[in-house]
């Protein structure tokens, strides 16, 4: 059990001192927490004593529900503790049908505060557990009588094939609600669902601005280059897209690169983790794109069989491009030979603040010109190097000690923007009278 920042969290099995256990936790927090997290392996059966307990605090306004083993009738008790209160809601469970969440999406036209569901099945493998497409449908029509504005919408491994995405996107160009983050992780979506999104993106996608479909390996490279075609839209405002393990190749990533290449580019985040097709070719037409970008702020391409060819060309990017933040590059075929390049490249780098090279082929070789680099580096806030628990502990001091510095500089930059932002107002005012 934890308690910090009215934030709690309990963890039990599903004997009977357990439910008292849980009981008495729900009842005890009363107004002493905003935000539960539950997870519980009770059964339909054991779940009114625990929804009694929670109908008793009003003042909670983020649950999240950690139930496997709880099905439909489960959550009829469930769903109608729901408060007026209440802005945040997770449901994760593994025999919730579209049965279930029907009566769920009713209830939650009585929570007109909320603004984060997020419906997430555990138990991927088994689709016989999870509400697939006629869930979706449910959620999206009590979506659409609620007119509202939903900050994140989250329904992961939950079986939804290319017809729920077809119906939830037509659901979100109606625009008689919005949502700003949509995670579909997981699911069953193909290139032809992908078609759907990239319409509403081109049509009505000014609202969206974060989409997740990781896991989706279906998608390939035509759904890439369906969602790279929708984003030079000037409609689309998409800024972070997630596209981990998505069994994307050249041709896909030769499309995004046209993206970023684009002065009209709003994406700020761009995950390509786990398309193991890639390699440096790929890696290589995204490099000479971030040159001449200004807007990505964070690129992923972790386990994308990224070589020293590919990361040198990151590496000659990295020296023009003036906006990138995080680079994450672990589990990738990098040597001494891409190491040596970064190396140089963050002597002149005046943006990048996190470098991920974990589980790579970096040698003692590569490690010691990227620590000696963080010498003419006042930016590097983290860097995780390869192979760290064969680097002496000397060298492990060195870095840690150069990123302290850049920290508290970093800190001490911070201080000033606010300091000045806080002038500027203050003489706003002023001027104002």
């Amino acid at each position: 059990m934890e308690n910090e920042d009215r934030r709690l969290s309990i963890s039990i099995g599903n004997k009977t001192k357990d439910i008292a256990r849980l009981q008495s936790f729900c009842q005890e927090a009363g107004s002493n927490a905003k935000s539960l997290v539950v997870h519980a392996s009770i059964s339909d059966d054991q779940v009114e004593p625990f929804a009694d307990a929670l109908r008793a605090n009003p003042s909670l306004t983020s649950i999240t529900l950690d139930l496997p083993e709880i099905s439909d009738s489960g959550f009829d008790h469930l769903s109608t503790l729901f408060n007026r209160s209440l802005r945040s809601l997770g449901i994760w469970a593994n025999r919730l049908t579209s049965k279930g969440l029907e009566a769920l999406a009713q209830n939650l036209l009585t929570c007109p505060r909320l603004e984060r569901l997020d419906l997430y099945a555990t138990q991927c493998d088994r689709h016989d557990l999870t509400f697939g497409d006629a869930g979706v449908d449910c959620l999206a029509r009590a979506l659409e009588r609620q007119r509202k504005i939903m900050t994140y919408v989250g329904v992961r491994q939950n079986a939804i094939s290319d017809v729920g995405v077809a119906n939830l996107m037509t659901s979100l160009q109606r625009k008689t609600y919005v949502v700003e983050t949509l995670n579909l992780q997981g699911n069953n979506i193909t290139s032809v669902g992908v078609s759907h999104i990239a319409r509403m993106l081109k049509e009505s996608g000014d609202c969206l601005k974060e989409l997740s479909l990781e896991g989706n390996s279906l998608i390939g490279d035509d759904g890439a280059i369906l969602l790279a075609d929708a984003l030079s839209s000037p409609t689309a405002r998409l800024e972070s897209l997630n596209l981990k393990s998505c069994a994307i190749s050249d041709a896909g990533a030769m499309r995004f690169a046209q993206v970023l290449s684009s002065s009209s580019s709003s994406l700020r985040e761009l995950i390509l983790d786990g398309n193991s097709s890639l390699g440096d070719k790929s890696v290589e037409l995204i490099a000479r794109a971030l040159a001449r970008n200004s807007t990505l702020t964070r690129l992923g391409l972790k386990s994308c069989r990224v070589g020293d060819e590919g990361t040198v060309q990151l590496a000659r990017s990295l020296r023009e491009n003036r906006c990138l933040e995080h680079l994450l590059l672990d589990n990738n075929e990098i040597g001494d030979a891409g190491a040596i390049e970064l190396a140089d490249a963050l002597q002149r780098n005046r943006t990048l603040k996190y470098l991920s090279l974990t589980k790579t082929r970096i040698g003692g070789q590569g490690r010691a010109k990227l620590t000696r680099s963080l010498e003419f580096n006042s930016v590097m806030l983290e860097i995780a190097l390869a192979s760290e628990a064969n680097a002496s502990s000397t060298d492990l001091r060195a870095v840690e000690g150069l990123l302290a510095k850049n920290r508290e500089i970093e800190k001490l930059r911070r201080e000033l923007e606010t300091c000045r932002r806080e002038r500027d107002e203050a003489l706003a005012q002023l001027a104002g009278k």
